[in-house]
């Protein structure tokens, strides 16, 4: 991270005629995007021609992630027994509109960055009992007896999706469709995240990788977008209109998280020198 700033820094600096260019520094790009969620609310109305992010690694050219949608989620049903055959089932209504939601979802699926996942990340049912929801809203202890139909059910979906258009207001429609058609209640317990995927097509870069590629020595490599974990760079690109946008950073990749998380001089020098040009071409258009 430290690295980027530096890198970008000097570049503008060494660059002092250029014009028409912002440099946006902020915090928390690993957690809640707290710092660009301030960024796109306080600046969403720019428009930019190019967006350049100092994230990646390897000397590699990034240009999409899939995205980030996280839900917990509650379905209610009614209790009863079930050797009378009375009651609507919570757990197994979520069960099949959760199957439903997944059929929807093998719908998205991008030539480049592939399927979007979906993952079922946690599940508690059984019967509504006194003290079953904590002072959080969440669902803490059911009942558990077996001649018991249970009437409540929370469970956690993580989804990554890799089109653009995918959001989280969608797939709470098309869950919500198929819980009502089973006749059981539903409601949404906590909106974690809902953030989408952010993808630019090659041709629009083309002459930014060939700028890699004169500053590199060699041919530039690509990250395949569709194995990247979620960068809110996509919250700037979807808010200021969707121009292109890349990626381009020098940090060991295999070392990112860990205690030897590192970036070589000379990596420095080439990213510096990477932006200068970036800026240079920028200059040559105005």
């Amino acid at each position: 991270m430290k690295a980027g700033i530096a890198s970008m820094a000097q570049a503008l600096s060494l660059a002092p005629h250029i014009d028409n260019v912002w440099m946006f520094l902020y915090a928390d790009e690993e957690y809640d995007f707290l710092g660009m969620k301030a960024l796109v609310e306080k600046y969403g109305d720019l428009k930019p021609e190019l967006i350049v992010s100092s994230d990646g690694s390897d000397l590699k050219i990034g240009y999409g992630c899939r995205g980030l949608i996280e839900l917990r989620a509650r379905v209610k049903g009614e209790t009863g027994h079930p050797a009378l055959g009375t009651g609507n089932n919570a757990i197994w209504g979520s069960f099949e509109a959760l199957s439903q939601l997944r059929e929807y979802l093998a719908r998205f699926e991008h030539p480049i960055m592939g399927k979007t996942s979906f993952n079922v990340a946690h599940v508690l049912g059984g019967a509504m009992i006194k003290d079953s929801i904590s002072e959080r809203g969440r669902l803490q202890k059911v009942g558990q007896a077996g001649n018991v139909v249970p009437d409540v059910a929370e469970f956690v979906v993580d989804i990554r999706p890799s089109s653009p258009d995918l959001n989280l207001e969608g797939i709470i429609g098309v869950f919500g469709q198929g819980v009502r058609a089973l006749n059981l209640g539903f409601d949404i317990v906590e909106r974690t995240h809902d953030l989408g995927a952010w993808y630019t097509e090659k041709e629009q870069i083309e002459d930014y990788i060939q700028v890699a590629q004169a500053v590199l020595g060699r041919p530039v490599s690509l990250e395949n977008p569709g194995k990247s974990g979620y960068l809110d760079l996509q919250m700037l690109w979807d808010k200021v209109g969707r121009p292109p946008a890349f990626m381009f950073g020098g940090g060991i990749g295999d070392t990112a998280h860990t205690p030897t998380e590192h970036i070589p001089i000379e990596n420095l020098i080439k990213e510096r020198d990477f932006f200068s040009a970036v800026l240079k071409k920028h200059s040559a258009k105005e």
